[in-house]
């Protein structure tokens, strides 16, 4: 990886590379180019970079490099190494990405976004009846962008593809990727779902919230 900042500014390049190598190991990936990780003081300071400045992250696959105001990112990076992969639909892209969100040089594998763990912080969602239901509304790209509240819907993606992960083994949610596209219709999702993991959405989903109740 190639580290870029702004003057006085920081990274932490150690606990970012230990990530960096365990993200690899899992994906089974092999970058022919150095990732290049840009990082910016503030979203303001992004903006006047890149004139994005309405987000905290943000990746560029095809260029080889990712833009973050956070001085250890492990979300945008898997989005650059997954692409190497496939490019489902953004819940399942999000998802995946958030589902990566561990420490590795601290001994930290617990999955959390915005600070909660996604499992807990979906139970949550789901016993106060606020839990975007049912997923065949949000799987797609747009659907999922639909969902006003981004930090509730990045979890709630996280929290399936963590399950997929956790029930079918991640080279098969990572063989899911694999075809996948950006603009997949809910009947393709739906099929390549079932073709490759073997069960429908509504099967997957009910297995999910299973879980999330007990």
């Amino acid at each position: 990886m190639r580290y870029f900042h702004e003057p006085g500014d920081t990274i932490d390049v150690d606990r970012q590379e230990v990530f960096n190598a365990w993200a690899l190991g899992r994906l089974g990936v092999h970058p022919p180019h150095p990732v290049e990780y840009r990082k910016y003081f503030s979203r303001e300071a992004m903006g006047r970079y890149t004139g994005n400045a309405s987000t905290n992250g943000y990746a560029e696959p095809e260029r080889w490099r990712f833009h973050t105001i956070w001085p250890f990112d492990t979300h945008e990076v898997v989005h650059v190494y997954t692409a190497m992969i496939g490019r489902p639909s953004d819940f399942f892209n999000e998802g995946m990405a958030v589902s990566f969100q561990a420490d590795p040089a601290r001994g930290d594998f617990t999955v959390r976004f915005n600070g909660q763990q996604v499992h807990e912080a979906c139970r949550a969602y789901l016993a106060g009846a606020t839990l975007p239901l049912p997923l065949s509304r949000y799987v797609t790209t747009e659907g999922f962008r639909g969902i006003q509240d981004s930090v509730l819907s990045y979890r709630m993606a996280g929290s399936f593809v963590l399950y997929l992960t956790e029930r079918f083994g991640l080279p098969a949610v990572l063989g899911f990727f694999r075809g996948g596209a950006r603009d997949d219709t809910l009947a393709t999702t739906r099929a390549r779902l079932q073709a490759v993991l073997g069960v429908t959405l509504e099967e997957a989903e009910a297995e999910w919230l299973d879980i999330l109740r007990r």
